[in-house]
C-alpha cells in the first residue's frame, strides 16, 4: 500500500514494541488501583524512551487504549505480509497479546475517559 518505505517503518514498529512488550515494566501503582499486586501491566504503557526503555516517571497509566492502537498497526504489517516469518509470527502473538488486554480491561479503571 504505501511501498518499501512504509513496509520498512512497520517491520521497525513491530519489532520495536515486540522488544518492549517482552520486558516487565518497572512502573507500579497503576490503576485499577488496589487490584493485583500494584505492577502495572507493559501493555499499558504509553511512553518509553528513544531507547525502547519504559518511561519510568510519574505520568498517567495504565492508558489501556493503547494496545488496540498498536494492534492495529500490527495488523497492518501482516495484511502485507512481506516481512519475514519470524517478524509475521511475532506481530501475530503481539496482536493477540494485545487484544486480550484490551477485551480485559474493558470495564476497569483507565486515565483517560475513553
Amino acid at each position: 500500500k504505501g511501498g518499501p518505505i512504509v513496509s520498512k517503518q512497520l517491520e521497525s514498529y513491530a519489532s520495536l514494541y515486540h522488544d518492549i512488550w517482552s520486558k516487565p515494566t518497572p512502573n507500579h501503582n497503576c490503576g485499577p488501583w488496589g487490584a493485583g499486586d500494584g505492577w502495572c501491566s507493559i501493555l499499558g504503557e504509553v511512553k518509553f524512551f528513544v531507547n525502547g526503555s519504559v518511561y519510568n516517571q510519574p505520568w498517567g497509566r495504565a492508558q489501556n487504549d493503547g494496545p488496540a492502537i498498536n494492534a492495529m498497526v500490527l495488523m497492518e504489517l501482516l495484511s502485507e505480509g512481506k516481512a519475514d516469518p519470524t517478524s509475521l509470527e511475532n506481530a501475530k502473538a503481539d496482536i493477540i497479546s494485545a487484544l486480550k488486554y484490551v477485551g480485559g480491561m474493558g470495564l476497569d479503571s483507565t486515565i483517560d475517559p475513553w
